[in-house]
């Protein structure tokens, strides 16, 4: 039965892969979980039993993730990973032939979205969140000003995946250190929030970060004041840009749930999932649909500025 010691994997496999990012191992340990108490080498009851459980996607990458803990041993390996790898080769080929919904087919309702977005920031003015330091703010008065601050990362610019604005640290240019390569940042420039650095993706061991200019001036104007609220100490010290009651960096998957919850209470007519929030940037302009649907955001990303 299929029962490891997720710690040692995790070292192991960042020794053997050594250019996969962090973020990519913790995601192969993840989808792991899904084989706890299976018998791995009975390929064929594997496969039926997470095809019956999961989406034919996520199957891939539960089989990618498989693999990759064989191949820690694959001398030994060899023939279940020829079984494996026959196993995700048809997965492939089924995506391929029969592609799932994608994010961008799904509508978003962006007239909605930008209701969201205007009552929250009335609730955030209502309550003056922004002129007060976060310390003296009461805990349900931060989770209202946090939601607002996350929804407008993921609408005035391309969204990422929620999990990188967690390990993120705000500070000024001139004390920016080029050598930190593990957290994530926003880079301050003559008092104004300039650009994103993201450290924590998959190919930040084989490239360069990922380095976003904040475009949207309402985006930075917004995120000025809120960091002059975060900022209690007014000198940038271990500066999260999100965190928990108890002033720790904020976890991945609060992250997450914040965004989902944002959506959520907002009572919004279609279930939106993480997947699609952060498709809601990545259009990929091709027929008269989608040049519509993207100047339906622009018009959006406008009408938001006036908020």
């Amino acid at each position: 039965m299929f029962n490891i010691n997720y710690l040692s994997v995790t070292k192991a496999m960042e020794k053997r892969f050594n250019t996969l990012a962090p973020s990519t191992i913790k995601n192969y340990m993840s989808q792991l979980k899904k084989f706890n108490e299976l018998n791995i080498k009975n390929t064929e009851a594997i496969k039926k039993h997470i095809v019956k459980k999961y989406k034919l996607s996520n199957c891939k990458q539960a089989i990618i993730a498989l693999i990759k803990y064989l191949k820690l041993d694959e001398v030994k390996n060899k023939n279940i990973l020829c079984k494996y790898q026959k196993i995700l080769d048809n997965f492939q080929i089924e995506l391929q032939t029969n592609p799932q919904q994608t994010p961008d087919e799904k509508e978003i309702p962006f007239d909605k979205l930008l209701l969201v977005l205007k009552k929250m920031r009335d609730n955030v003015n209502k309550n003056n969140l922004f002129d007060e330091k976060l310390n003296k703010i009461s805990k349900k008065k931060q989770t209202i000003l946090t939601d607002y601050i996350a929804l407008l990362l993921f609408t005035l610019q391309s969204p990422q995946k929620p999990n990188k604005y967690c390990n993120m640290f705000v500070v000024k240019f001139e004390n920016y250190n080029e050598n930190n390569n593990k957290n994530n940042f926003l880079i301050i420039k003559n008092e104004r929030p300039e650009y994103f650095i993201f450290n924590d993706n998959k190919t930040s061991k084989k490239h360069k970060s990922l380095k976003i200019k904040i475009e949207h001036n309402e985006l930075k104007n917004i995120l000025k004041k809120y960091i002059n609220v975060i900022n209690i100490n007014n000198n940038y010290k271990n500066l999260c840009l999100f965190v928990t009651w108890k002033n720790e960096p904020l976890k991945s998957n609060a992250m997450g749930k914040k965004i989902q919850r944002v959506f959520i209470k907002s009572k919004l007519e279609s279930e939106i999932s993480i997947i699609i929030i952060k498709h809601l940037g990545n259009i990929k302009i091709s027929d008269e649909k989608k040049i519509e649907h993207y100047n339906i955001r622009k018009k959006l990303a406008f009408e938001i500025g006036k908020i």
